[in-house]
């Protein structure tokens, strides 16, 4: 069935000029406002993004970053429903850092995946250069752009 045609009471009508007009204005509404929303969350996630990137790299670029060291503790591979190492987390004196797999090829530290990464225990001497920005649920996070081992006991 197409715009055009009507379907009641077991006959075929059709629809009017007017009828097919209304019927044109409100799909092509519907989906200039689809459109619009679509570009909205689009707009919002490319902020919050550059926001990221300004808060992080291009900071740390121009040597503002704050740095800590220490041991690592309480660390803790997290792993989703079938198993996969997904994120790391983990303290270095009293500073938490979270990671995510999902994360894995930005410019900051990401875990490798299946828990490869250079951070795999508790007790591992590290100092780690980091900065703070909003995370994926808008609260402060730690995001690690440099971390250096110096002692992996």
């Amino acid at each position: 069935m197409g715009i055009g045609t009507y379907y009641g009471e077991g006959k075929k009508k059709n629809l009017s000029k007017k009828q097919k007009k209304i019927a044109n204005s409100i799909i092509m509404g519907f989906c200039s406002l689809f459109s619009f929303v679509l570009l909205l969350v689009i707009l919002f996630t490319g902020l919050r993004e550059l926001n990221t990137y300004k808060n992080t790299l291009y900071k740390y670029n121009h040597g503002e970053y704050k740095e800590v060291e220490g041991y690592i503790s309480g660390f803790k591979m997290l792993a989703d429903n079938e198993g996969r190492t997904m994120d790391e987390e983990f303290y270095v004196d009293d500073v938490f850092f979270r990671v995510y797999a999902s994360e894995i090829g930005a410019k900051w530290y990401s875990p490798k995946s299946n828990g490869n990464g250079i951070i795999y225990k508790d007790g591992q001497y590290v100092k780690v250069k980091y900065n703070i920005s909003k995370g994926h649920n808008h609260k402060d996070r730690n995001y690690i752009m440099q971390i250096d081992i110096l002692n992996n006991n």
